[in-house]
C-alpha cells in the first residue's frame, strides 16, 4: 500500500473520548463494517463467507442474513480493504495479508 493510501488511518481510535470520535470522520465506519474486517483478520486474514457468518453469529449473537453480509464485503472490496479470491467464490482475503505476501515472494536472499 502507498504511503498516501495510508494517510487518515494511522492513528488508532482505541481509547479516545466519545467527544472526539464523533468529530472525526475516520471514526464514522460502519460497525458491522469493521466487525467483519475484525473476523477476517481473526482467521489470519483470509476467510469464507460461512465463516464469517459463523464467527459473527457466536461474537453478537444475532443472526445477519447472508445478503447483508455479502453487500457488506462487496463494499469493503470496492473500498480497497478486501480483495476477493479469484477463482474462489465467497472468500476474502485482507489487503494487507495479500501485499505481504507479495512481499515475501519478492525478498530474494543474497548470494
Amino acid at each position: 500500500m502507498a504511503d498516501t493510501e495510508k494517510i487518515g488511518y494511522r492513528e488508532s481510535l482505541e481509547g479516545l473520548p466519545q467527544e472526539l470520535l464523533d468529530t472525526l470522520s475516520i471514526a464514522k465506519i460502519n460497525p458491522l463494517d469493521k466487525a467483519l474486517l475484525d473476523i477476517i483478520k481473526s482467521f489470519g486474514g483470509i476467510a469464507t463467507l460461512d465463516e464469517i457468518a459463523i464467527r459473527h453469529y457466536r461474537q453478537t449473537n444475532t443472526i445477519t442474513k447472508r445478503s447483508i453480509l455479502n453487500n457488506r464485503l462487496l463494499a469493503l472490496v470496492k473500498k480497497q480493504y478486501l480483495l476477493k479470491k479469484a477463482g474462489q467464490k465467497g472468500v476474502y482475503i485482507l489487503k494487507e495479508r495479500e501485499k505481504e505476501k507479495e512481499m515475501e515472494k519478492d525478498d530474494v536472499p543474497f548470494n
